[in-house]
């Protein structure tokens, strides 16, 4: 049984093509795998293709890459999965919690941030990075006991 073969093409640019635009070396490693392939003892590799965005490759747990990083960022750093983070945005109407911001406003954000308590790892809510930044600083300005001097150091000027 003999197939209509389709070469991949040269990955010599250096080299002068010979056969079906492959050098010689190219040619015998197609041949090698088109002759396993008629035999069905390494059959072609079926494309995966993600659940999430059918047109974009497989990376894994059936997600795309965007979808998979974002689902074991949620799960390693607040045990939170996609569900429960698209379930505290719907009860946010899609907007950040202290403003209307619908989406994440920040360089490379690709979804809104998760604002958490730092001492207790409790999840607050889904701020804008702009908000989530500010919040994380009063946070920390209020826990050092900070914020009375720069509320002073501002005030100072004004009276």
């Amino acid at each position: 049984m003999s197939l209509r073969v389709k070469y991949t093409g040269c990955i010599h640019p250096d080299r002068t093509p010979r056969i079906h635009d492959l050098c010689k070396s190219c040619y015998v490693r197609e041949r090698a795998i088109i002759k396993r392939r008629e035999k069905g003892i390494n059959p072609p590799i079926p494309k995966k293709i993600a659940s999430c965005h059918p047109d974009i490759p497989y990376e894994g747990l059936g997600f795309c890459k965007k979808c998979y990083t974002q689902r074991r960022d949620l799960l390693k750093k607040y045990n939170l999965t996609l569900e429960s983070y698209d379930t505290l945005l719907k009860k946010q109407n899609g907007h950040c919690a202290l403003c209307n911001a619908t989406s994440a406003g920040g360089k490379n954000q690709r979804s809104m941030p998760v604002d958490h308590n730092h001492l207790t790892g409790t999840i607050r809510g889904i701020l804008c990075a702009r908000h989530n930044a500010m919040t994380g600083w009063v946070e920390r300005a209020i826990r050092e006991e900070f914020l009375d001097k720069i509320l002073n150091y501002l005030l100072r000027d004004t009276l």
